[in-house]
C-alpha cells in the first residue's frame, strides 16, 4: 500500500512539473509573438508610414489603414522627398525604453536639396520634381534616431485628439505650401502629375479645402 502511495506521489509531482513547464513555454511564445509583432510594427513605422510601402502597413497592426489610410497617404504626397529618403532607409538599432522605442535609422540625407525658409511641402515639392541622378549619387547618409510608441499588439499609440492634431497640421502645411507654389511658381509640375490620381481617389479622399486649392494653383 505504501509503495502505491509513493507512485501516486511521484506521478503527482511529474505532472506538476510538466504543467509548470508548459506554462514557460506558452509564456516564451507568447513573448515571441509579442516581439516579432513589435518588430513587423517598426519596420511598418519606417518603411510604411514613412517610406510608403503600403504593403507593410496592411500586413501590419500599426494603425487601421480603413480609417486612417488618407492620413498616411496625405503625409507621402506632402513629403515626397522624405518619403523616398525613408524608403531607402535602414534600421540599425531598436533599443526598448520605458515610453516606446528608440529606433536608430541610417537614411539618405535629403536636407541640402531643400529649399531653406521654405514651408516643408513646398519645399519638398520643387525639390523632388527637378532631382537627378546625380544629386541621387552624391547624397550623404544621415543617422536618425526616432522614438515609436506602440501597445503590445503593435499598434501606434495615437490618441484621437493626437489623430486629429496630425490631420490639422498636415492640412496647415499643405495650405501654406500651396500659397507658396503659386507665388513662387515652383513645385507646381509635382502638383500636376498628382492632380488625376487624387481626383480619381475613391478611398482615400484629401481634405476638400487642398484639393479645391490645389486646383486653382496648378490651372
Amino acid at each position: 500500500m505504501r509503495k502505491v502511495f509513493l507512485f501516486v506521489i511521484l506521478l503527482s509531482s511529474i505532472f506538476i512539473t510538466n504543467i509548470a513547464f508548459c506554462g514557460d513555454i506558452f509564456e516564451t511564445n507568447k513573448n515571441v509573438m509579442v516581439e516579432d509583432q513589435i518588430n513587423l510594427s517598426i519596420n511598418a513605422y519606417v518603411f510604411g508610414f514613412l517610406g510608403g510601402n503600403y504593403n507593410l502597413l496592411f500586413q501590419t497592426n500599426l494603425i487601421n489603414m480603413k480609417k486612417d489610410g488618407d492620413l498616411v497617404w496625405f503625409r507621402n504626397l506632402l513629403r515626397p522627398l522624405s518619403t523616398w529618403s525613408w524608403s531607402h532607409a535602414r534600421i540599425n538599432k531598436i533599443e526598448k525604453k520605458v515610453d516606446g522605442y528608440e529606433v536608430t535609422v541610417e537614411k539618405p540625407d535629403i536636407n541640402d536639396l531643400l529649399l531653406k525658409n521654405t514651408p516643408i511641402a513646398a519645399a519638398e515639392w520643387a525639390a523632388f520634381e527637378s532631382l537627378t541622378n546625380q544629386q541621387i549619387e552624391n547624397l550623404k547618409r544621415e543617422v536618425v534616431v526616432r522614438n515609436i510608441r506602440l501597445n503590445v499588439l503593435g499598434n501606434l499609440d495615437l490618441t484621437k485628439e493626437g489623430n486629429q492634431q496630425l490631420r490639422e497640421a498636415l492640412l496647415k502645411e499643405g495650405l501654406e505650401s500651396l500659397s507658396w507654389a503659386k507665388n513662387h511658381k515652383k513645385g507646381i509640375r509635382f502638383l500636376q502629375k498628382n492632380s488625376a490620381s487624387i481626383h480619381a481617389a475613391t478611398i482615400y479622399i484629401l481634405p476638400e479645402q487642398f484639393v479645391s486649392k490645389m486646383d486653382s494653383v496648378i490651372k
